[in-house]
């Protein structure tokens, strides 16, 4: 059997199906997706939201599975968004207002495609859906940074290499006297990345979707002159020197609830001025098995009895709380005995 025209009709059928839903598509208005290299309709589904029968109507598809790389689909529920749209995962460091530099996007497109009620509880790996601009090279040539206490509209322009009335228009401001010190201010031409604030120049987190008891490490990369501090839902962070970077490790509590904490890192320069990042970190659930024990009286008084467990927390947490910068241990840590059946 000659297989080689059935293949061709093949491929004509499949291109003509293509061609045919990007121009029905792009007839209708609303935002549009360009399917890539493992999308599915469910997974385009869940990604910006609605069903998969919705996307099947909207763009005449009667088989699910017969969408095609490249093809362009167009989404639902999204009233006065147009042109081409992706989604982006919220970086360490990064906040809602840094999105625009980074997207080149607008905030009230961000909002709309987003359904932002309150823009301060993004979380560090959220999927963020913003539109394709045709002038990706734009927020490239701009950054930002905190206005300290001694500057003025004449050094900022110094600084940043341009003229104080660039930074005026670039920032919205109607005269030089608007500045104000800890404001966030855009500066063109800026060489450092646009989506974190100086003097942080690049911070990592190891584990940016942590579950109940699992460790993080985070890794600042600052300037010489900074030193460099944090919080973890109000437990202080200790950084050192490893490599040339800041680093802190912190274990979540084994027993914390499930749910999006607060991380604050900040940066102190020689100059005194503050620069605090806060990011919200997703604690996920361990999915913990569980395990009836029946216990005498005697034995379950001492579980029941509050004093005794805080004050035992208290002597755990003051014994893992001492932090120096002296390494007493190099090795990996191994179980105190390993069995291969659990016991009451």
């Amino acid at each position: 059997m000659n297989t080689l025209p059935f293949r061709f009709f093949l491929f004509f059928f499949s291109g003509v199906f293509a061609f045919h839903s990007i121009v029905d598509a792009e007839e209708k208005e609303g935002p549009l997706y360009q399917v890539q290299d493992g999308d599915t309709l469910y997974s385009i589904a869940q990604q910006f939201g609605g069903s998969v029968q919705s996307l099947q109507r909207l763009n005449g598809i009667e088989n699910p599975s017969l969408i095609s790389i490249g093809q362009i689909l167009l989404l639902s529920d999204y009233f006065g968004v147009s042109g081409l749209v992706d989604t982006y995962k919220v970086q360490p460091g990064e906040s809602f207002f840094s999105m625009p530099l980074e997207l080149n996007n607008d905030l009230d497109t961000l909002i709309k495609l987003n359904r932002i009620v309150n823009p301060y509880t993004l979380y560090i790996g959220q999927p963020l859906i913003y539109k394709i601009s045709d002038q990706l090279e734009t927020y490239n040539q701009v950054g930002f940074s905190v206005i300290g206490q001694q500057d003025t509209l004449l050094s900022l322009a110094i600084n940043a290499d341009c003229s104080p009335y660039e930074i005026m228009i670039l920032n919205g401001w109607s005269n030089a006297t608007v500045t104000l010190p800890g404001e966030l201010m855009y500066s063109p031409g800026s060489k450092t990345n646009a989506s974190i604030l100086s003097p942080f120049e690049d911070i990592s987190i190891s584990n940016e979707h942590p579950r109940q008891g699992q460790p993080v490490v985070i890794s600042v990369d600052t300037d010489q002159e900074t030193s460099v501090t944090g919080f973890f839902d109000g437990t202080k962070l200790n950084f050192s020197s490893i490599n040339g970077r800041q680093v802190s490790f912190l274990g979540v509590h084994a027993m914390s609830d499930p749910g999006i904490y607060h991380l604050w890192v900040t940066a102190t320069r020689s100059d005194d001025q503050i620069v605090t990042l806060e990011m919200r970190l997703p604690v996920a659930d361990a999915q913990y098995g569980s395990q009836s024990l029946v216990l005498g009286h005697d034995k379950a008084k001492l579980l029941e009895d509050e004093s005794v467990r805080v004050a035992e927390d208290q002597i755990i947490l003051d014994t893992v709380s001492n932090f120096t910068e002296n390494k007493l241990w190099e090795d990996g840590f191994d179980h105190p005995m390993s069995m291969d059946y659990i016991t009451t």
